[in-house]
């Protein structure tokens, strides 16, 4: 089978979604399918390729599709000469399906449910072959929004072979510029959602003020612009902690990431009270939790994937859980690490070749 993967994003990316579809995409060969993926066309500030970039071998072709980056459309007419060689499309950009449902199939992975425009959404999604939920919670937000295609959950993945050995924590604590006489806890995901800082953020900062009697702590955010930095700092600063307390760093290449994990002693997954827009477990997560200990939020999409003892659960929201979860790891830093082996096990089968081989061997088409 011939696959077209269209997104808007430009390449390399800087954002979670293009290292996912990156990474779909790589995985696709391994299900015996042929697949190109049209981009929004190459970011030169990165200075370097796609595939270098992420760390991947180019086992599959990528081709400019011309967009432009806020292009809510697709030329039509690229669109066309491209669907006489291909079988089926796949996308994750909802305002693209209208022009890819005229020529071919399509496979609609659901990044995120819009919160206008449902009912378009829907009537969209039900003209799909196959719509991929990211969780079992996000299937169930699908049908009750009344999606009737046919749905496959595919939670994302982590290709643990690629942290099987992390470097040195002394030379990467010395070379991001982390104490190393302190539990150094990064935060998963990214610092902003929806261009505002990470609901979760609040929660955690009022629990590390919580413990900072208890263990010394310091906190690391990644994926920050210049000026989500300067938001989150003033955020910091005004809850009460200081520059030596906190370090804020910007995108982080995914071909290196496996060193920010090397140089953090445990990972922190925090979210609202109100999570219902978390609706799936972000890669980072699954990636944090083969490396270090984690302080998890406990919400559907996480027990999806994880039991408690791969993650140590807390509450939604809730500091003073979120501060217990902290202080265990830092008293019982053994016992947290033990952790990570059986989360290793867990997540073994994981990947994103199996991933893949569940989301086309669902799709009705054949060969």
């Amino acid at each position: 089978m011939k696959i077209a993967f269209v997104t808007k994003d430009r390449l390399p990316g800087s954002h979670s979604s293009a290292h996912e579809i990156m990474r779909s995409c790589a995985a696709i060969p391994h299900s015996g399918h042929e697949v190109t993926l049209f981009h929004g066309g190459i970011d030169e500030s990165f200075h370097m390729s796609p595939f270098r970039y992420e760390g991947i071998q180019a086992d599959f072709a990528i081709e400019p599709l011309q967009t432009g980056r806020f292009r809510k459309k697709p030329p039509e007419e690229a669109l066309r000469s491209i669907a006489s060689d291909i079988d089926v499309w796949m996308t994750r950009e909802f305002l693209y399906l209208p022009s890819l449902l005229k020529l071919k199939p399509v496979i609609f992975e659901v990044d995120t449910i819009p919160r206008i425009r449902r009912s378009r959404f829907v009537a969209l999604c039900n003209k799909c072959i196959l719509v991929v939920a990211l969780s079992s919670m996000q299937k169930q937000q699908l049908i009750d929004l009344g999606v009737v295609a046919t749905i496959v959950v595919a939670p994302l993945a982590v290709q643990s072979s690629r942290f099987k050995r992390l470097p040195s924590k002394t030379k990467t604590q010395h070379h991001f510029r982390i104490p190393e006489d302190r539990l150094a806890l990064l935060f998963l995901g990214p610092a902003t959602t929806h261009g505002k800082i990470h609901a979760g953020i609040d929660v955690y900062v009022d629990a590390v003020l919580r413990v900072r009697t208890t263990c010394s702590v310091f906190s690391w955010f990644i994926d920050a612009d210049e000026s989500t930095a300067h938001s989150l700092r003033k955020i910091l600063v005004t809850k009460g902690l200081t520059d030596h307390d906190f370090r804020i760093d910007g995108h982080i290449a995914p071909r290196d990431i496996h060193e920010v994990y090397a140089a953090s002693d445990a990972c922190v997954y925090s979210v609202p009270k109100k999570y219902e827009s978390f609706s799936y477990a972000p890669h980072e997560v699954l990636e944090a939790a083969v490396c270090r200990p984690i302080v998890c939020a406990d919400i559907p999409p996480i027990k999806e994937l994880f039991k408690k003892q791969h993650v140590r659960f807390v509450h939604p929201g809730s500091e003073s859980s979120l501060s217990a979860g902290i202080v265990e790891i830092c008293e019982s830093y053994a016992d947290a690490t033990s952790r990570v082996s059986k989360a290793k096990d867990a997540l073994a089968s994981h990947t994103w070749e199996h991933r893949m081989k569940l989301i086309l061997g669902s799709c009705c088409l054949k060969d």
